[in-house]
């Protein structure tokens, strides 16, 4: 589901190295497989080593991260949950394949609550192309 935990935040660094390269002028963020994108903090590390500090750019390395100024595109194939949806919304452009799942879940007894909620209609290429 990949999912993060620190020593799989400090593998995602490469968004750095996309910022002091001068042959890349874009980067396409996209996960392991076809399930997901990311499912966000691994909660099985957590459960066993306790929370984990977050890094300097923010969850996944990238959240926070105000230095890149060449074009992020998240390709989210699955799910992107939780910490995933922050990196993919962390990046300029999300492409969404028609099986991604977009979330921030949270139980009825967490300790912190949303203060709003929004929801967005899938546009179809056929349904955008009548926007003009």
């Amino acid at each position: 589901m990949n999912a993060l935990h620190p020593r799989r935040t400090t593998s995602c660094r490469g968004v750095g190295r996309v910022r002091r390269r001068s042959d890349t002028w874009v980067a396409i963020l996209t996960g392991a497989g076809e399930r997901a994108f990311s499912a966000g903090n691994d909660l099985k590390w957590t459960a066993t080593h306790g929370m984990p500090r977050m890094p300097k750019g923010g969850f996944g390395g990238i959240v926070f991260r105000d230095d890149i100024w060449k074009p992020l595109i998240a390709a989210v194939n699955g799910v992107a949950l939780g910490g995933g949806l922050e990196i993919a919304l962390a990046c300029d452009i999300i492409v969404a394949s028609d099986n991604a799942r977009l979330g921030l879940p949270s139980r009825a007894s967490a300790s912190w609550r949303p203060r709003a909620a929004c929801t967005a209609s899938r546009a179809t290429c056929r349904s955008r192309s009548r926007w003009g």
